[in-house]
């Protein structure tokens, strides 16, 4: 039996899997980031790289409330 290699998709994901995103680099897998909303100011959802885990933990607990919304086509 032959193997058959197909080549015609991409497996992709959006940053809210709750994955990390060696996850999907290791995997190549393409991935898009959503945004939140956080005290009037857009963030994008890329896995705490410009907004880290900690301070937006923080912020709720301070009495954030992040909001997000679908990403435009």
């Amino acid at each position: 039996m032959q193997e058959v290699i197909v080549s015609n998709y991409v497996i992709s994901c959006c940053s809210t899997a709750d994955l990390k995103k060696e996850h999907f680099e290791e995997r190549d897998i393409k991935f898009l980031y959503f945004h939140f909303l956080l005290d009037d100011k857009t963030y994008d959802d890329d896995f705490g790289e410009s907004y880290p885990f900690s301070d937006f933990y923080q912020r709720i607990a301070d009495g954030g409330m992040p909001t997000t919304c679908q990403i435009n086509i």
